[in-house]
């Protein structure tokens, strides 16, 4: 499955092997695209009772703090118990943006979401997005 907004691409794959969904993306990613996408991967991963593992080492967020906490309050992934409970683990490529992501983190488990975010430790970050 492919998606292509004015700002991201991105690719979502089942990993049978791994047991996770694998979320690809490219750009820049707003609270939009991010919605767009969130739905589509905690679907696919509640339906095959898989983590995720978003690589997002190769886009830049496009969003404020308020932004943030705002997406954590209205995903419309979280309205499902079944999408909301899906583990999903957050590849990011350096600390440029961390405080945003450490608050999405914060926002996310205040939730109830089960996500993490984790810098440049692509092996942790699946290994913890498969519970293996």
């Amino acid at each position: 499955m492919s998606a292509m907004s004015s700002k991201i691409e991105y690719t979502i794959k089942i990993d049978n092997d791994l047991h996770v969904i694998h979320v690809q993306a490219h750009g820049i990613l707003n609270l939009v695209s991010a919605q767009d996408m969130s739905v589509k991967a905690r679907e696919m991963a509640s339906k095959c009772n898989f983590g995720i593992f978003y690589d997002f080492t190769d886009i830049v967020m496009d969003a404020n703090i308020s932004d943030i906490y705002k997406f954590t309050k209205e995903n419309k992934a979280l309205e499902d118990i079944d999408t909301r409970n899906v583990k999903a683990a957050f590849l990011i490529s350096c600390e440029a943006q961390i405080d945003y992501w450490e608050f999405y983190e914060l926002e996310s488990r205040n939730c109830g979401l089960f996500n993490r975010v984790f810098i440049e430790d692509e092996k942790s970050a699946m290994k913890w997005a498969s519970g293996r």
